[in-house]
């Protein structure tokens, strides 16, 4: 669900996991962040949704977020409604550029 749910926002490229319970999705528009350390810490405080920044795991993670899938259904898609209106808002008026 949450893959799926990822993918349909068009703000991110995902690939299936192989044997962990994280997604690793990759930042595919540059918004008003300079690093996707700076776009977590933006989620946190404006949708109150906490995720981790890729790079935290090295310059291979750079903007990547590290999401839990194990969460009952009804927060993931909360979770998502949340992203997605962030991106909304923070690319509002803006050009967003794809695959940086």
């Amino acid at each position: 669900l949450l893959l799926k749910l990822l993918d349909e926002t068009g703000y991110f490229s995902v690939v299936k996991p192989r044997g962990a319970f994280y997604a690793f999705p990759r930042i595919e528009v540059r918004g008003p962040w300079r690093s996707d350390k700076e776009f977590v810490r933006e989620l946190l405080l404006q949708e109150k949704v906490l995720v981790v920044h890729g790079s935290g795991l090295g310059k291979i993670g750079a903007w990547h977020i590290r999401l839990i899938y194990l969460p009952p259904p009804e927060i993931i898609e909360e979770a998502i409604t949340r992203i997605s209106r962030f991106m909304r808002r923070s690319l509002r008026g803006k050009a967003a550029i794809k695959g940086f």
